[in-house]
């Protein structure tokens, strides 16, 4: 990513370099895994990054991101590398989902339930908090690191929903009992944004 950004002469990311700097190499500390795929929107004025396949909510926000003003330059991010796509490769893959929340539950679009969901919002006078529980005979353990951040952006997707507030805060997300809200260093060792 770094390399397409800082090549000589690319036009774009010319304003707001922390979109990318900053928050993006945020975004892959907290969610960069094996199987994870992302798509990457790079403007003149800053950069968009969103987890692909996972929710609806995310791929909203990157379609909103597309129909901007101004030239824009589309992404596949992944293990394999970042690899320019069209506009209208970015959105067909925004399209595609291989988790979805059905009847309380977090499905595989394969069939594998991950657990149900129970969400909870306390109100107090310094606003909103939500705590997310997910509970599934499977142990944490055997899931993948990509399900558990699917299930972690699935967990802030569904209290921004069900609040109806981008500025409901999280608290406590876990799973069987234990916190699924942990960052990643790794993403150091392996991709080195």
């Amino acid at each position: 990513m770094r390399s397409v950004v800082e090549e000589p002469g690319y036009p774009l990311l010319t304003h707001y370099k922390q979109d990318f700097y900053k928050h993006d190499r945020q975004a892959l500390i907290e969610m960069f895994a094996p199987g994870m795929a992302f798509l990457w929107i790079v403007r003149a004025y800053g950069t968009h990054l969103t987890p692909l396949y996972i929710d609806g909510r995310y791929s909203a926000e990157s379609l909103a991101a597309l129909k901007m003003d101004g030239e824009a330059r589309t992404y596949l991010v992944s293990e394999v590398g970042v690899y320019q796509v069209t506009h209208e490769k970015a959105k067909s893959e925004l399209a595609r989902f291989d988790y979805e929340v059905r009847n309380g539950f977090v499905m595989t679009t394969v069939g594998a339930n991950l657990g149900s969901i129970d969400l909870t919002i306390r109100h107090t006078q310094k606003g909103q908090t939500a705590a997310i529980l997910f509970s599934s005979d499977r142990a944490l353990e055997s899931l993948s690191a990509r399900d558990v951040i699917a299930l972690q952006r699935i967990a802030l997707a569904q209290a921004i929903e069900r609040s109806q507030s981008l500025f409901t805060r999280v608290g406590e997300v876990s799973y069987n009992g234990q916190s699924i809200m942990t960052q990643r260093a790794e993403v150091q060792e392996v991709c080195a944004a």
